[in-house]
């Protein structure tokens, strides 16, 4: 009898253990699934966001790549520039020219550029 209960004890034990480390285990597993979920999620907004990039460049080549569709010209900089100095924000002049707030500030700096003489251009490359 006391036999018995020696191997029924050190049964439990090796039960308990058993139970112990697959519980571990599964607490893993849902730390597992946590992070693939996040993952899941980064990918999903990384693939949204490309698709949405994407998708711009093809309608502003198709915007662009029309017969008679001017593309970034010397007037258009000098009207930014103009509208700039009479002192318009770069906000206002970017709904009167249709164009996104980044493209007026490039025009901007743009406009410095073709404001100096070509030989002081040439003399800030050397």
């Amino acid at each position: 009898m006391i036999y018995a209960v020696g191997i029924l004890t050190v049964a439990c034990l090796a039960e308990t253990l058993l139970l112990w480390r697959v519980a571990r285990g599964l607490t893993a597993l849902d730390r597992f699934e946590d992070r693939l979920a996040h993952f899941s999620g980064a990918l999903t907004l990384l693939s949204e966001t490309t698709e949405a990039g994407f998708r711009s460049l093809a309608i502003e080549l198709a915007r662009t790549g029309r017969p008679g569709a001017a593309g970034p010209s010397r007037g258009v900089t000098r009207r930014v520039v103009r509208a700039s100095r009479l002192g318009q924000s770069p906000i206002e002049i970017a709904a009167q020219e249709q164009m996104s707030e980044g493209e007026v500030r490039l025009r901007l700096h743009l406009g410095d550029e073709f404001s100096r003489p070509r030989s002081a251009y040439l003399a800030k490359e050397a």
